[in-house]
């Protein structure tokens, strides 16, 4: 605006490249007085500026400045080294108050970690104290930390050991299963040649009028509670079927 000011702008656009051509804006209040075309032709005779007078030139410098408020608070035109100090100040206002704020976020996200990893501790810790505990009432002795579980299988080992003479009482005599399998054999015509008992399974081997007379024992037994597989020969000159049925006692 005026001469005086024209003359500072050109003298630091003078600086910018040389072969770069510059267009220049005329505006402010003194715009409608004064001839841009002769003050610049005046101070930069080379020719490199192309002048363009704006509408309502008065206006223009107040309007931008509006413009500038409403779209993003900011309404400083200079910036970088021509920067104004107030706008400076303000920008290392916002940019210290947005440092601060993530600093404080930090904070509590690493104060809520620890939080969280302190919580976490605790009840593993409790959960095995608590197996530990559980550990000592089974045994009935100290358990360190960490054998529960073997001590407790170690336990449960010499306690089926214990007590295997007084399971064995209690389960169905070997003289009765012996009498279920002979007596679902006989029921079905099959020939008994061999039978087999032990603790907990039995083999019962022999011949069968026809090929598909031990399936009905097979069925007869499985409803008993009995787990039986059966094996089937070729009959040859015998017209009996050999055959063997294997499984384990209920």
């Amino acid at each position: 605006t005026g001469l005086a000011g024209a003359r500072r702008w050109v003298q630091a656009a003078g600086n910018a490249d040389a072969a770069a051509p510059l267009r220049a804006l005329w505006a402010g209040p003194a715009a409608g007085a004064e001839a841009p075309d002769d003050l610049l032709a005046a101070l930069v005779p080379t020719g490199r500026f192309a002048v363009e007078r704006l509408a309502e030139p008065e206006t223009f410098l107040a309007r931008a400045l509006a413009g500038l408020a409403v779209a993003d608070g900011d309404p400083g035109f200079r910036s970088g080294a021509l920067a104004h100090p107030a706008a400076i100040r303000r920008a290392q206002r916002g940019l210290a108050r947005r440092a601060i704020a993530v600093l404080v976020f930090a904070l509590a996200l690493s104060a809520a970690n620890l939080a969280w990893t302190a919580r976490v501790a605790r009840i593993e810790s409790r959960a095995w104290n608590a197996l530990n505990a559980r550990a000592r009432a089974l045994t009935g002795s100290a358990v360190p930390p960490g054998f529960e579980v073997q001590r407790a299988r170690e336990h449960a080992a010499r306690q089926s050991e214990e007590t295997a003479p007084l399971a064995a009482f209690f389960r169905p005599s070997l003289t009765a299963s012996a009498a279920d399998l002979l007596d679902a054999a006989r029921r079905d015509g099959l020939e008994v040649a061999a039978l087999t008992l032990s603790a907990d399974a039995f083999t019962l081997e022999g011949r069968a009028p026809d090929w598909n007379r031990p399936e009905r024992t097979v069925a007869r037994l499985r409803a008993a509670g009995y787990q039986v597989r059966l094996e089937r020969g070729e009959a040859g000159a015998d017209p009996r079927v050999p055959f063997a049925l294997h499984g384990e006692l209920p």
